[in-house]
């Protein structure tokens, strides 16, 4: 079973919950997701053992982001 760590909150309605094993990506209905069109994106797991890569800007002019890579065949 996974071991939860810590729960991260963005903008716009963005969640995050990291446990010892994956991550889980939220977006909540808010009116910075009904703006953008991501109040409907729901939920995303990805397990860390399936990332190939993490990209990290940091919050500046701009929003920051987290980014995990996977494999697909998907451009």
């Amino acid at each position: 079973m996974a071991e939860y760590i810590c729960k991260l909150s963005g903008s716009r309605g963005r969640e995050m919950e990291v446990y010892d094993n994956k991550v889980i990506i939220r977006t909540k209905v808010t009116a910075g997701s009904l703006i953008t069109g991501n109040a409907t994106d729901g939920e995303k797991t990805i397990f860390y053992k399936d990332c190939v890569g993490v990209q990290y800007k940091r919050a500046g002019v701009a929003l920051g982001y987290i980014q995990l890579e996977t494999p697909s065949m998907q451009m």
